[in-house]
């Protein structure tokens, strides 16, 4: 009887030491499962804190170069019109060296005709240039307002990815503490 009192005993003793193991392995797998999420949302953090360096960088591009084309947008419809006026003023002689001139009256009216359509295509394209240039300003001042838009951005950038790498840090602690308590 006491033999089989103490079989009885050591059931009950192995399920309930079978029973802690089991709760002790099911809570270690949830804490590794935890972990595992804890270390996939560090690694999208990382990867979006080095998009925003990548960004950053390419905002800092864009800015670079929208500077010249605004600075150079600026002097261009000025530019153009002393350009125009020093044409329109200018007398324009060429050198008749090495050039065959037209023999017969056929081939001067076909060297006219030839001039006209010239200066006919030449008018249109002053018309058509003279027309774009408020454009221009408009496209200028647009551009002038994007790149305060991109500075702006710029240091928003600049503060998230500070934010995120310390986000950063401060998981790699959090996840060192977590370690050094569960060892």
């Amino acid at each position: 009887m006491q033999s089989l009192y103490l079989d009885k005993m050591a059931e009950k003793t192995a399920a309930a030491q079978q029973q802690c193991a089991e709760e002790q392995l099911s809570s270690i797998l949830q804490d590794n499962q935890k972990q595992q999420d804890y270390n996939a949302q560090l690694y999208v953090m990382t990867y979006k804190a080095k998009y925003i360096r990548m960004l950053d960088s390419v905002v800092d591009a864009q800015d670079s170069g929208l500077t010249e084309l605004l600075d150079a947008m600026t002097a261009f419809p000025a530019m153009y019109q002393n350009m125009a006026d020093s044409l329109e003023t200018t007398c324009h002689q060429m050198a008749v060296k090495n050039l065959q001139l037209p023999k017969t009256e056929e081939e001067q009216a076909n060297l006219l005709g030839a001039f006209e359509e010239m200066e006919s295509l030449l008018s249109q394209l002053s018309v058509a240039s003279s027309a774009d240039a408020p454009a221009l300003v408009q496209c200028s001042s647009s551009i002038a307002a994007l790149q305060g838009v991109l500075t702006h951005e710029t240091a928003q950038l600049n503060r998230c990815e500070t934010a995120l790498d310390a986000a950063a840090d401060l998981g790699c602690q959090q996840m060192s503490l977590q370690i050094d308590l569960s060892l």
